[in-house]
């Protein structure tokens, strides 16, 4: 029986899709507040969050809090404060992207538990190999062995049978040769039983693993269905009606993506538009900003002392 490990290679293809941060709808007007931010800090306050977010007014006044920093170290001062009664309401509204941004990471955490169990199983698979190797290889040194001595053993014998008899002196010689040959007999026997065991260990294992690497294909095939093709949708979007300004956030997942939402968001809030660099906040596209370490581009910067001046 083939040992071999069948080798299942599979490529976990996650193309981050292009997610369009902000884009005002055609009808709405996200004309910038007549008080630039830098006359006076543009205020907010929080309106309806959806519970499905499962992110609580305290969590996201702390998310706030980063996103005010962030725009206070442009200009050195007060650019965005909150206010109960602030001029710009937040609101996460849950939507169907979110909804898929939730099954996609539902879906990317079942690859990444069956990753685990790969790792976990092929680690077993190797050292079960590699004892099964060492006992095959004992094995078959004991045999050699075995073989040897008797054919030694049975030589001897012909020759003394050729010559009429066996001499008397080598009678407790050929006695113990034979207590040895049949110790080696018991050996191997034993030996054979253990490494037999060992082997169907390995066919165990062995097919445990093809049976997870199935799943994982399958799982990532699944993944690559419904995930991988580039969308672009709105993840916020900030608009002005009149002296009502809102910021709607409609997906995001995880809270360094909400921040970078927000701070997108707030820019445009404070009046401005977006900025070519493909990593800076202002960007129109959430694709290549670092958000776990955001900060301000030069051209983020260089957007809001335009705007102050």
């Amino acid at each position: 029986m083939n040992n071999k490990l069948l080798s299942i290679s599979a490529v976990l293809l996650v193309a981050i899709g292009f997610l369009a941060i902000v884009n005002p709808p055609s009808g709405v007007t996200s004309k910038p507040a007549p008080v630039t931010p830098c006359q006076a800090p543009l205020t907010y306050r929080f309106g309806n969050i959806d519970p499905r977010f499962n992110t609580s007014k305290k969590e996201l006044k702390n998310v706030m809090n980063k996103v005010e920093k962030l725009w206070d170290t442009a200009m050195d001062r007060d650019l965005v404060n909150y206010n109960p009664n602030g001029e710009v309401v937040i609101n996460l509204v849950y939507s169907e992207d979110q909804k898929r941004t939730e099954a996609e990471k539902k879906l990317s955490n079942r690859i990444l538990v069956v990753n685990k169990q790969i790792d976990t199983a092929k680690e077993e698979y190797e050292k079960l190999m590699k004892a099964y190797q060492s006992q095959k290889k004992d094995l078959q040194n004991t045999i050699a062995q075995y073989q040897e001595m008797v054919h030694e053993l049975n030589a001897d014998l012909a020759r003394w049978k050729a010559a009429g008899s066996v001499p008397k002196s080598k009678k407790s010689e050929i006695e113990k040769r034979q207590e040895q040959i049949s110790f080696l007999e018991s050996q191997i026997k034993r030996k054979q039983k253990e490494t037999e065991s060992k082997r169907k260990q390995v066919n165990t294992i062995s097919k445990h693993l093809n049976s997870i690497l199935s799943v994982q294909n399958r799982l990532i095939k699944k993944y690559n269905d419904n995930f991988t093709t580039p969308r672009k949708f709105d993840q916020g979007r900030y608009t002005k009606n009149g002296d009502q300004q809102k910021i709607d956030i409609y997906q995001f997942a995880n809270r360094a993506e909400l921040t970078t939402v927000l701070a997108h968001e707030i820019g445009h809030a404070m009046g401005l538009g977006h900025v070519d660099n493909p990593t800076s906040i202002m960007n129109a596209m959430m694709e290549k900003q670092d958000i776990f370490h955001l900060s301000l581009t030069k051209a983020d910067k260089q957007a809001i002392k335009d705007r102050c001046q």
